[in-house]
């Protein structure tokens, strides 16, 4: 299921959750996040309890830590040009070491990652990119944006053990009035490719669950807006198959505008409920 809001939690359908620095206050010389920072993000589908992540930030409010319930969780290490991602399996052990070079927007542009280990279900070996949740052996990707700092592309190739190319993506974005409007993924493997469409409409609520809120800067500005409605479209090329599945959202707000809760309901009636807090 998908969660169209915060865009996280890419996997190139990698796995990236990363930062920028902050802005400054010119009035008083001190740093700042305008943002109001999500605490814990509780989800569950169907009824049955399926995940809990909670966030610690610095003191310019940008991700340092991601933790989730089952006791995997990430860091983050910020330096003027690079962010490092480690992610860790419930036992402390690495299983992604993930390398990001940022412009002089602190934005991502490219990086390079390294899988250990066993795949996690949830917490590890996932990048968030944009939208999109990747999983990935090795393998290396660029991003671009536009002028306004939205990210439009994400580019990427995962290689097995001997360094053999088994897989290539593209991500191209689609921006309209600051929100992204739609996204298409093409996935090329060794055996099959396959083409994701995604395709998004918008409240005038204002976005207080996107990436920005989870502390993450260095992706590019998240959407102005919340979800209204999501389309996820899949063409099988290689098997000649499309299958086309639509999500409406529906939000409910504390005193101060901010996103309590999230309903997320597909065409065929099941429904993803996500409950934030905050930490400001």
């Amino acid at each position: 299921m998908k969660k169209s809001n915060y865009f996280i939690p890419i996997t190139i359908m990698i796995v990236i959750i990363f930062m920028s620095s902050c802005k400054k206050d010119n009035t008083n010389g001190k740093p700042y996040n305008p943002f109001a920072k999500i605490q814990t993000i509780t989800t569950n589908y169907n009824g049955f309890p399926e995940s809990i992540e909670t966030f610690q930030y610095d003191y310019l409010g940008r991700v340092v830590k991601d933790m989730m319930n089952d006791s995997s969780y990430i860091t983050y290490e910020y330096s003027n040009s690079m962010i490092t991602e480690k992610q860790f399996s419930n036992n402390n052990t690495l299983t992604a070491l993930i390398a990001l070079s940022l412009n002089s927007n602190g934005y991502v542009t490219s990086g390079t990652i390294n899988l250990y280990g066993n795949k996690k279900k949830s917490g590890t070996n996932r990048i968030k990119l944009g939208t999109n949740l990747i999983s990935t052996c090795s393998g290396s990707f660029n991003a671009t944006y536009d002028n306004n700092g939205y990210l439009i592309y994400v580019g990427w190739i995962e290689e097995d053990s001997t360094k053999t190319i088994f897989y290539k993506g593209t991500s191209k974005y689609t921006i309209f009035n600051e929100n992204t409007i739609s996204l298409t993924t093409s996935d090329i493997y060794t055996t099959d490719s396959l083409i994701q469409t995604e395709q998004y409409t918008f409240k005038d609520t204002s976005n207080t669950i996107g990436l920005e809120n989870q502390g993450i800067f260095f992706l590019g500005k998240q959407n102005k807006n919340l979800t209204s409605t999501y389309t996820f479209i899949t063409n099988d090329v290689t098997n000649n198959y499309t299958s086309t599945n639509n999500y409406t959202d529906t939000y409910e707000y504390d005193s101060k505008g901010r996103v309590t809760k999230q309903t997320e309901t597909d065409n065929s009636n099941n429904t993803t409920i996500s409950i934030y807090t905050y930490s400001n």
